[in-house]
């Protein structure tokens, strides 16, 4: 399967459309058109086991070879499904969350268990600081190396005190390193952030996460239509939109699926640096998001939204705060 990016189409009126709404605000929509005339071929065989296809219309068996590669629709599925638990569940805390990247010394071929390994990395890490929560994401060299990607924090919210040293004496399989969660959408982005599907051998499942620990976003189905009138009456601000092209070996298109991303409440994610702002600027900018705040605080009435906006615009302050700290500490001023 190949996939190819397209100019941005806007889905129609009609179409059926998935909704996941995030608990940072965020709603990630989903709309999938499929190729019927190409589905039409495909509905005449049913696979009967893993080497037997019947054709539903002669009534004969005919013999298949598993397929050796992975789906890679499926692959890309999974990539973006990974990112939408990744955002539902982190915050880019970077005192409680980190992202450790666990390597392998030796080609995928030669791994015996990787799903052993990681089990045992993770029990060992829960017996030295307790319970944890995590995301843990396959990903694969050109050249058949095996590596983790694994989103980490703690059960209960406290400060996440581990080194690359520790994980070393844990991850006995080759190098360990610590990613600082520096941009959590960027980082979180394996649908965009040039991972190819065609590294994936067959039947290798992604990612895997703590099920009891982490959640994953409220889905709704509805049309397309109804959708935007749902973001609209809820003041949502439009941040992405890309469209993927999803086609066979002989270049017939099998579906086409547009991915768009909302923010609740028009709330825009903000990103300043600091470092490079002259505190006076810096002040008038915390001054007005703590009036925001403020404002916001006062005229909600308590709906699940309303919650998400304060906490939103809470978070953004505070961000603001640190930021401010940071900069005045640099410069020697407190």
């Amino acid at each position: 399967m190949n996939i190819k990016r397209l100019p941005y189409t806007k889905p129609k009126a009609n179409q059926r459309t998935t909704m996941k709404f995030l608990k940072n605000g965020m709603v990630k929509i989903k709309v999938t058109k499929a190729n019927f005339q190409h589905l039409s071929h495909i509905r005449r065989f049913r696979r009967i086991d893993k080497n037997t296809i019947l054709d539903i219309t002669t009534g004969e068996l005919i013999e298949s070879i598993a397929k050796s590669v992975r789906n890679r629709s499926s692959v890309s599925k999974s990539m973006y499904e990974v990112n939408e638990i990744i955002l539902n569940n982190f915050t880019g805390d970077k005192e409680k969350e980190i992202m450790a990247i666990l390597l392998y010394n030796k080609p995928f071929a030669e791994i015996k268990s990787p799903y052993n390994d990681f089990r045992y990395f993770k029990e060992k890490l829960e017996r030295r600081i307790g319970n944890i929560a995590y995301i843990a994401v396959k990903q694969f060299t050109n050249n058949g190396y095996l590596y983790y990607e694994v989103w980490l924090k703690k059960v209960d919210g406290s400060k996440l005190n581990i080194d690359t040293e520790m994980l070393s004496s844990i991850w006995k399989n080759g190098k360990v390193m610590l990613q600082e969660i520096y941009n959590l959408s960027e980082l979180a982005d394996y649908a965009n952030n040039g991972q190819s599907a065609r590294n994936f051998p067959a039947n290798q499942r992604v990612y895997s996460y703590s099920v009891k620990l982490l959640d994953k976003p409220r889905k709704y189905v509805t049309y397309y239509a109804d959708a935007q009138q749902i973001l609209q009456q809820e003041n949502a601000k439009k941040m992405s939109s890309v469209t993927d092209s999803f086609s066979n070996k002989y270049d017939i298109e099998v579906q086409r699926i547009v991915y768009e991303t909302y923010m609740l409440g028009g709330a825009e994610l903000m990103t300043i640096n600091f470092a490079k702002v002259p505190p006076e600027v810096a002040t008038v900018i915390l001054e007005d998001t703590m009036k925001l705040l403020q404002e916001t605080y006062s005229q909600v009435e308590y709906s699940d939204t309303d919650k998400q906006i304060i906490s939103n615009t809470f978070k953004l302050a505070f961000s603001h705060i640190k930021c401010m700290e940071s900069y005045n500490k640099n410069k020697g001023e407190i």
